[in-house]
């Protein structure tokens, strides 16, 4: 990221590998941690990273925010929707917090909850 996108280096609290298996030759590295001291670096490294890729070893590297185990355990809620509107080649996608958005027939629609996306699916997605 260098000077474009820090004055100084960042400030780390941790930064360490995920629990995972070491992955073969060849194969994408496993997760990598890091914890910023400061929200402000954190934030622009985020904004930084998704406007330009950034390879190691010739692997891209991504970069996510964290998501606190509740909110990822939401996301979750709604992955077989999800699948299920994907097999249909309806359009969604995720808003924070926890929002899926469906584009279906030229229309969007906007649902809280896991279940009154699957209510939708049945009633209207289903029938296609």
């Amino acid at each position: 990221m260098g000077p474009d996108v820090f004055t100084e280096p960042p400030e780390l609290d941790r930064a360490h590998r995920s629990l995972a298996t070491k992955p073969k030759d060849g194969k994408p590295a496993r997760p990598f941690v890091v914890r910023f001291l400061r929200f402000q670096q954190k934030e622009a490294a985020l904004r930084w990273s998704r406007n330009h890729e950034v390879k190691f070893q010739g692997s891209p590297l991504r970069f996510y925010p964290d998501l606190s185990s509740a909110l990822a355990r939401k996301h979750a809620d709604y992955n077989g929707v999800k699948q299920a509107l994907y097999k249909k080649g309806a359009r969604f996608r995720l808003m924070h917090p926890a929002r899926l958005v469906v584009t279906f027939e030229a229309q969007t629609f906007t649902f809280d909850s896991p279940e009154e996306t699957q209510d939708f699916y049945k009633r209207r997605v289903a029938k296609e």
